[in-house]
């Protein structure tokens, strides 16, 4: 059975390991002990990016539009009803991982055109070899901090902006703030949306500061999560998704539940509620180490 959220435990080390045993690592990154594993289930087609101990990302090697995991089915359902079905549109996407979301959306909307932001260059490496030799068509990438290379983006420009970034069970500090989010609302055009994933476990005090923030600078939330996970009574993935405009809530859940991913949605109220009381993450103070419940990291 898997367990609900992104990165998941794979292993654990025994302490009496003597010193020669072979590098469990593909590639040992400048942040990650990092390798491509096949997935037991399809094991012709299905590949899982592992960091460290933890499963960052799932690819279908033949079939971009397969998604394995639910945060990042949820994502895509954003990304079918936010525009026409099949039209193109211009996305960015804060972390590049295994390359799922922007293959599926060039796979379901021919002629987008997108831009990933990784710090590390290793990653993009293990990336290319889960998309093929074509690569994955109109996009490019760019190595560095997201929060500097953000800066390089023509205000106005993106239809979405995915963020999932990780460092570890968080996301870096200093993607988290309303000063990080004034550079997404910058980034977006007129109804423009942003959607950002986001691991806690009760309390959830991490994902409530982060919905805050969040909705400090883009006031229409909605949180895709598991059931009872905004109610306070569960965790995993919440997929915080925001924009200055209305969302299309019904049509995101209807297409959640076309798909069977066992993500309930809420908006309004709920949002509201889940995050009353919760700080604003800003640079002067973004304590994310200490919020994220992080106790299910063996």
């Amino acid at each position: 059975m898997r367990v609900p959220f992104t990165a998941v435990l794979i292993g654990v080390s025994s302490a009496g390991v003597a010193v020669t045993a072979p590098s469990p690592c593909q590639v040992e990154t400048a942040y990650h002990c990092a390798r491509i594993v096949a997935d037991p289930a399809r094991s012709a087609t299905g590949r899982i990016l592992v960091f460290d101990r933890l499963e960052q990302s799932y690819g279908d090697v033949a079939d971009p539009t397969y998604l394995q995991f639910p945060y990042i089915q949820a994502i895509a359902s954003v990304a079918d009803v936010m525009r026409p079905a099949g039209a193109p549109i211009s996305a960015l996407y804060i972390g590049g991982g295994g390359l799922t979301v922007p293959r599926y959306i060039a796979a379901t909307r021919p002629g987008t055109r997108g831009r990933v932001l990784e710090i590390d260059p290793a990653v993009l490496h293990l990336s290319r070899s889960l998309v093929g030799a074509g690569g994955v068509p109109g996009l490019r990438t760019n190595v560095g901090d997201a929060r500097v290379t953000l800066r390089d983006e023509a205000a106005g420009g993106r239809d979405l902006v995915v963020g999932d970034a990780f460092s570890g069970p968080a996301v870096p500090w200093h993607l988290t703030t309303r000063q990080f989010l004034q550079q997404i609302r910058r980034a977006l055009r007129p109804g423009g949306v942003y959607a950002m994933n986001v691991i806690d476990f009760p309390p959830n005090r991490f994902a409530r500061a982060e919905v805050a923030t969040i909705r400090s600078e883009l006031p229409n939330v909605a949180i895709l999560a598991y059931p009872g996970a905004v109610a306070g009574g569960a965790g995993g993935n919440f997929v915080v998704v925001a924009s200055a405009a209305p969302l299309p809530i019904e049509a995101i859940r209807n297409r959640l539940g076309e798909r069977g991913t066992p993500f309930t949605v809420s908006a309004g109220r709920g949002v509201a509620a889940f995050s009353s009381g919760a700080p604003v993450l800003t640079d002067d103070y973004a304590p994310v180490d200490q919020l994220v419940n992080s106790s299910w990291v063996r």
